[in-house]
């Protein structure tokens, strides 16, 4: 599996000839540091929540364009946002599997942490062949356990140590940062140093990738 990471929470996810893109929203390409034409065509679309850091519409009407046939998933609230829009998106709710090429996604319960009093917001997180987990913008996902965790490291919902008390809980091998995408360089810097160290408590290791990097494992 080769993970590629494109700001904030976007990452592609490649096994063989299958490529799943996940989260393209606005932080992705708002200072391009990340173009549209960096990213190779793909076979899917998973989009964990409707909010704009992880659905930019504007630009997954282009990835659409640019990929014949790509199917774009995700919960109730994007498929009738993008359907607005004229783009064509199926249903993933909590507990369904979808198959995609080489990929078997699950959608997991994952609520969206609290950003306004009364104010919700729905999003699924997405296990991906049993080893890559993606909560979007939640850190209470109930899972024993993941191999490779796409950790929110900074957000207005959370703390560093909340972030970390995660992580600590799951103990995964491997931990990609992301939800980093509105962090001065400075800032990001210094997060990323604390956070290798922490993992490296428990054996694992921390993937401080610049756009468009990978690593595969």
């Amino acid at each position: 599996m080769k993970i590629t990471k494109y700001l904030h929470s976007c990452l592609l996810v490649q096994e063989k000839q299958t490529r799943l893109l996940i989260d393209p929203g606005t932080f992705v390409f708002a200072d391009k540091l990340v173009t549209l034409d960096q990213i190779p065509p793909v076979s899917a679309i998973v989009i964990t929540h409707v909010h704009g850091d992880h659905c930019d519409v504007k630009a997954i009407k282009e990835l659409v364009r640019i990929s014949p046939g790509v199917e774009i998933f995700s919960n109730s609230e994007v498929v009738s946002s993008l359907g607005h829009e004229g783009v064509h998106v199926a249903v993933l709710n909590e507990g369904d599997t979808i198959r995609i090429g080489s990929f078997s996604v699950v959608a997991l319960r994952g609520a969206h942490e609290a950003i306004e009093p009364d104010v919700a917001c729905d999003n699924i997180a997405l296990m991906i062949n049993g080893r890559l987990l993606h909560p979007g913008d939640s850190q209470h996902v109930d899972i024993a356990h993941a191999e490779i965790l796409a950790l929110p490291v900074a957000a207005p919902w959370t703390r560093r140590t909340e972030a970390w008390a995660y992580a600590k809980k799951l103990a995964p091998k491997h931990v990609i940062p992301i939800h980093d995408g509105f962090l001065k360089d400075y800032f990001r810097a210094a997060n990323d140093a604390k956070f290798t160290a922490w993992v490296r408590e428990w054996g694992g290791t921390y993937h401080a990738l610049a756009p468009g990097e990978s690593f595969e494992v």
